[in-house]
């Protein structure tokens, strides 16, 4: 996943990740980004990109050439929008 890329990447902690997708109005546990980051479940197109958006503003700061890819950008390779309603 390029989340899960991203953090091993750059310096961001999946608890930095977490913290600033927190701070932008997600409202995903932290043990639940692990399970999603794991692949165990799916998360909400809304709340994936809430945390693309956390890691690339980090990588934006590293100067690093990976980037997030928002689930609208055509690039995200699993989206189960089924999951929204599951929580």
């Amino acid at each position: 996943q390029a989340l899960e890329a991203a953090c091993a990447e750059s310096s961001p902690t999946r608890e930095w990740v977490w913290m600033q997708a927190f701070s932008l109005g997600c409202d995903v546990g932290l043990m639940e980004l692990d399970a999603f980051l794991c692949g165990v479940v799916a998360l909400p197109a809304a709340q994936r990109d809430i945390f693309a958006h956390a890691a690339n503003e980090c990588l934006d700061e590293t100067q690093s050439s990976v980037r997030v890819p928002y689930s609208w950008s055509g690039t995200e390779v699993a989206s189960d929008d089924t999951a929204e309603g599951q929580r």
